[in-house]
């Protein structure tokens, strides 16, 4: 059991457990009176034994995905047919180019 040596305030606390919680969305439609975007999602928790090298090397690359370049668009993804659905719907007011998920 790892011990919390360095807490914000208070007293340390043992850390029983580390790991990633994740969702990945599933599906993505539009509120038909505000288009605004509903996503849904299937939640996911990934066990990790502590590494902090590899934690690193891994949130490196996150923040590297995250700030990067989108992707191309593509046939089976959901959101990019969601965002061409909203696009179309707004009439064009929202550029896919401009959006950032």
């Amino acid at each position: 059991m790892e011990n919390n040596r360095n807490p914000d305030n208070g007293e340390s606390v043992d850390v029983v457990e580390t790991g990633l919680l994740m969702w990945r969305v599933s599906g993505a439609k539009t509120n038909s009176e505000k288009l605004d975007p509903v996503f849904e999602i299937e939640p996911s928790y990934l066990h990790s034994n502590r590494d902090p090298h590899f934690f690193q090397m891994f949130i490196t690359r996150v923040i590297e995905l995250l700030e990067g370049d989108l992707p191309s668009e593509g046939e089976d993804c959901t959101f990019c047919k969601y965002l061409n659905k909203r696009t179309t719907a707004m009439g064009g007011l929202i550029p896919k180019e401009g959006v950032r998920v």
